[in-house]
């Protein structure tokens, strides 16, 4: 598996634990880290965008990480989705469970 399938992976855990966290009035933080150096799985997602898309998700978890409530944790969801869509949409099933 590549460094982005697994990096995504991991986010997708963090995401669920963040919204079961808030859901039950606990803390929730993403800490999202750049990824958008990662080794892909393959070149025919290296497309333009890429890193412009990823940085606007991790601003979006920077913000949900300042200010954790179910509409921006819905944002970052939503930067997943749109990113998805354009570049690689196999995880878009997945992506559209994770709303809060």
């Amino acid at each position: 598996m590549s460094e982005m399938a697994n990096a995504m992976r991991e986010m997708v855990t963090q995401l669920v634990q963040a919204r079961s966290n808030l859901k039950a009035g606990k803390t929730a933080q993403l800490n999202f880290k750049s990824f958008h150096q990662y080794e892909l799985t393959d070149e025919s997602f290296n497309k333009p965008g890429l890193e412009g898309m990823s940085q606007f998700l991790l601003r979006q978890s920077k913000t949900f990480d300042t200010n954790p409530t179910p509409e921006t944790y819905n944002n970052v969801i939503n930067s997943c989705r749109s990113c998805h869509i354009y570049l690689c949409p196999g995880p878009l099933d997945l992506i559209n469970t994770l709303n809060y």
